[in-house]
């Protein structure tokens, strides 16, 4: 860090530049992932709704990675970050198209999940109100209008920095954000996926959700910093240690995920009570105990210790192997979570049988490229964004300290 030249004005690098392949790509992509889904609904339309909730979910935690990053770090007034903040915001512009894709699953949400039939669901009492069509439908969209707006906000107040250049003053709103966000992800993780299975629970279901989903989002602004810096963008502004706090950033949510995954499977081996068992059993039970192991090992075993060495977290060939694995395994993850689920509902007379040999066959397949298809529309939201904004936060009066490195 001494021996680095002090820079005294930051050059505006301007909207990202040569994204024609990447557009391409990820027009590719939803194209692939719409012919999928249409494959899938012929073939058995509850399986192409399980596909398109998994794609739909997979997208929402990229976006919502994205706002926690920013706020989490506003709260702290951390000055490190702030080169990679319009990455992050780039990414949450995928919360407002979530308003619109969710409508599929709402209007089709009597496909997806058994509770939307009480009398053949059997819950009675506050579950059963809890879990009512009407009731469920306005707690999924409102929370889905709360984060749409909220992220708005702070991407309309950065941008409009680049011009007058003041400082902000957005840590009150950041801390509303992040208690909105805490108690909001957690029902919502529940109502969309732990709901598929109405009469288990498990009280760690939305840290795990969030672990997961926050890592991902680590991921993609890993690849996107590598990439800003090799075609040129990022020159002379995210130096290596950003990229090295990036990737540490990244170690270590890699050391929480795992942690809270075995948390949630240790308390209910060890509890062994039967409303919690089941859930586990059908999930662990042939081809999809190997998908749980990929996840263990993809999601922590292997950049636990590929990137502990140092060199690893400034490396852009390692990071971007890591990232990529882990952000199409988070992928994996929601579909571990997902698909037994709906393969029990297909087939109640025989679910030991069906989910035994089911992991991976066509619809593994067909899923996956739904899924990817997400993805594609979440890469183009991002690139609408960073087209139409400069890729770092010029107006920023933090953003010199950060680039000489004022913080250590």
């Amino acid at each position: 860090m001494s021996h680095e030249p002090r820079v005294n004005e930051i050059q505006d690098p301007g909207p990202i530049q040569d994204v024609g392949n990447l557009k391409t790509a990820a027009s590719t992509a939803i194209f692939v992932g719409f012919t999928a889904f249409a494959m899938q609904y012929m073939l058995e339309p509850k399986m192409a709704w399980s596909s398109y909730l998994q794609g739909f979910f997979y997208a929402l935690c990229l976006g919502l990675g994205g706002a926690f990053f920013i706020t989490v770090n506003t709260v702290t007034k951390s000055v490190w970050c702030v080169p990679l903040r319009r990455v992050a915001e780039a990414m949450t512009s995928i919360l407002s198209w979530t308003l619109v894709l969710v409508i599929p699953i709402l209007i089709a949400s009597g496909s997806i999940y058994e509770w939307t039939d009480h009398h053949a669901s059997h819950l009675y009492g506050t579950k059963a109100a809890y879990l009512s069509t009407p009731f469920w439908i306005l707690r999924v969209f409102m929370m889905l209008v709360l984060w749409a707006v909220l992220t708005s906000g702070f991407r309309n107040r950065s941008t409009d920095q680049d011009g007058h250049k003041q400082e902000l003053n957005q840590v009150g709103k950041s801390i509303i954000y992040l208690i909105v966000f805490a108690f909001g992800f957690t029902l919502f993780s529940i109502d969309v996926l732990m709901s598929l299975r109405p009469h288990w629970f498990s009280t760690m279901w939305g840290v795990y959700c969030f672990a997961g989903s926050f890592q991902a989002a680590l991921c993609v602004m890993v690849l996107v910093t590598i990439h800003l810096r090799e075609n040129g963008q990022f020159k002379g502004i995210v130096k290596d240690r950003h990229l090295f706090d990036l990737g540490t950033w990244l170690l270590a949510w890699c050391t929480f995920m795992a942690y809270i995954g075995f948390s949630q499977f240790m308390l209910i081996w060890y509890a062994n009570l039967p409303e919690e068992t089941p859930f586990f059993l059908d999930h662990l039970w042939g081809e999809w105990g190997i998908l749980y192991v990929l996840v263990f090992f993809v999601k922590w075993a292997i950049p636990f210790f590929v990137l502990m060495p140092k060199p690893s977290r400034v490396n852009h060939t390692v990071l971007k192997v890591m990232a990529t694995a882990i952000l199409l395994v988070e992928w994996v993850d929601i579909h571990w979570m997902v698909q037994p689920e709906i393969i029990r509902m297909l087939n109640p007379n025989s679910v030991d049988t069906a989910i035994k040999g089911s992991a991976f066959n066509g619809h593994f397949i067909l899923s996956f490229l739904v899924g990817m298809g997400f993805l594609g529309l979440f890469i183009l939201s991002m690139l609408r964004f960073m087209g139409r904004h400069s890729v770092v936060p010029v107006g920023d009066p933090k953003l010199l300290s950060s680039v000489n490195g004022d913080y250590l």
